[in-house]
């Protein structure tokens, strides 16, 4: 409640400062509000909303607008690409299809050299552009409701370990009751 927030401040800055010193609390970076930026995200409590922050949508469209598609590409570009396609997926499902086609493109190829993109590469980098700019737009259509994060029953329960000889899997399956 508003009415708690100054007391419990305080409390969490006491906590932190009898764990980790005195001034270690930045106060600057004290946020308070029903919409904040956290780690490149923005979390909504009133339209119970997650999104991409401001600040980030910008970057990542200004990444996909200026990459030139019928130009030669370079691997750390593409890596760049797939990297903001990957975490903003988790926001607008509807890149999620798009994302393998840019960690597809730089498979296997060097660092250092540029290329030409294949056509699933270009086809995607186009569409993140209408998603990122619809997800800036039309927050309510394109972002991820805050209710989606609640953790749900998973009948089982998958665990792997890889080497470079081979993969180990145990499947498990569990019940309702544990």
């Amino acid at each position: 409640r508003r009415s708690d927030l100054a007391h419990e401040l305080a409390v969490t800055r006491a906590v932190c400062e009898s764990i980790l010193g005195n001034d270690s609390v930045e106060d600057k970076k004290t946020e308070v509000g029903r919409r904040l930026a956290v780690i490149g995200y923005e979390i909504d409590l009133d339209r119970q909303l997650v999104t991409v922050a401001h600040k980030n949508i910008l970057k990542a469209l200004h990444g996909f607008l200026t990459t030139d598609v019928h130009a030669p590409t370079s691997t750390k570009a593409l890596q760049r690409l797939a990297s903001w396609g990957s975490r903003y997926s988790e926001i607008c499902r509807y890149m999620k299809p798009f994302t393998q086609a840019l960690y597809v493109a730089y498979d296997g190829r060097k660092t250092l050299h540029a290329y030409d993109l294949p056509q699933s590469a270009k086809v995607s980098i186009l569409v993140f552009r209408v998603l990122l700019s619809l997800t800036s737009v039309q927050e309510r259509q394109f972002s991820r409701n805050l209710g989606s994060y609640e953790p749900r029953f998973s009948p089982w329960i998958i665990e792997f370990d890889a080497s470079l000889s081979g993969i180990g899997i145990l499947w498990y399956h569990r019940e309702r009751s544990g």
